[in-house]
């Protein structure tokens, strides 16, 4: 502090979340409660009577415990899947979700999702905390009454009951999120065979959440049960991950180098060395040539036709109507 100099002194104080007394007395500072050194090294002391604050400052239990949900970072982007043509397929991953806890800690003892099922391929919907399953469950679809909206059966909370909306419900879950911390929870289903015939190759899912009251039931530290209020700050919406296309086959492609050696030919396209295994780790075509005549700024996420894979070359596939890929044996 320079020479004639000043600085406030400030004072706090860390209480119970939701105290009993919320009045408290006057805060002191003692005689010579402040000690500096000055510039010659000797001590100095300060307040030559005891100084005292502002009596009777009342205090507020602090806020209701509240979740915030989104659509995780990490969760699978726009894609396919890889079912069994006769097995059933587990586990496979179709969105992930973060929930973070404000004002306090909060426990989630019931979570839902609304399943989109394009083939009706799904046989179980699974919630995950990391690795650990918490829950699986088979979804129910809504009953639509046809003469408005009967909230018995609107089992999402988003005031509609309509029949195309597959809920899975996760009950009797003890999720808890640390006050200030986000967790991220993982939506899987198995998938049932894709036998051509009862569920046929490209089928599609997708899982969303409903910010609302009805769609997760929450309680804070305190015992507090979670209203509309304390759940995305009051916004009851759809949350949807990426729609999931799913195959019994289809290319993988794998970065090898970032040089890349193409033989140009004077009249034809540029031809370049590439290795296109498949899925499971079979190699379907090697080596191959990729050919391209425009700039390829993206690589295809699947083919319109994934079993050309299998044995087939000389196919096209198009990942947008300005980029075209050929593989060529």
């Amino acid at each position: 502090m320079p020479k004639s100099g000043s600085a406030d002194v400030v004072v706090k104080a860390t209480i119970a979340a939701s105290p009993e007394n919320t009045t408290t007395g006057a805060f002191t500072f003692q005689v010579n409660a402040f000690r500096g050194r000055d510039a010659k090294g000797l001590d100095q002391y300060a307040g030559a009577a005891i100084i005292t604050g502002t009596a009777s400052q009342t205090l507020a239990a602090s806020s209701t415990g509240s979740l915030t949900f989104s659509l995780s970072a990490s969760s699978p982007k726009t894609g396919f899947i890889i079912g069994h043509n006769t097995n059933t397929t587990l586990d496979k991953e179709i969105a992930k979700f973060d929930v973070k806890a404000e004002n306090r800690d909060v426990t989630i003892k019931t979570f839902k999702t609304t399943i989109v099922d394009g083939g009706s391929i799904v046989s179980a919907v699974k919630l995950y905390d990391g690795s650990t399953l918490l829950a699986s469950a088979a979804y129910v679809a809504e009953v639509d009454d046809l003469g408005g909206v009967d909230m018995a059966d609107d089992r999402n909370g988003d005031a509609d009951d309509s029949s195309s909306d597959l809920v899975a419900t996760f009950p009797n879950l003890n999720v808890l999120v640390a006050k200030d911390t986000t967790k991220t929870l993982t939506i899987k289903v198995d998938l049932k065979p894709i036998d051509g015939t009862t569920v046929t190759e490209g089928s599609t899912v997708t899982a969303a959440i409903n910010t609302n009251a009805t769609n997760f039931t929450a309680i804070d530290a305190q015992d507090n049960m979670l209203a509309q209020a304390q759940i995305n700050s009051n916004t009851n919406g759809a949350i949807t991950g990426k729609l999931m296309t799913a195959y019994t086959k289809a290319p993988l492609l794998t970065f090898v180098s970032a040089k890349i050696d193409k033989t140009v030919q004077a009249g034809q396209d540029d031809q370049a060395d590439a290795e296109i295994p498949c899925s499971h780790g079979v190699v379907c075509i090697k080596p191959a040539k990729l050919i391209w005549n425009v700039v390829l700024i993206s690589v295809f996420r699947h083919a319109t036709d994934s079993t050309h894979f299998n044995s087939h070359s000389g196919y096209r596939f198009n990942r947008t109507p300005n980029v075209q890929v050929f593989v060529v044996g």
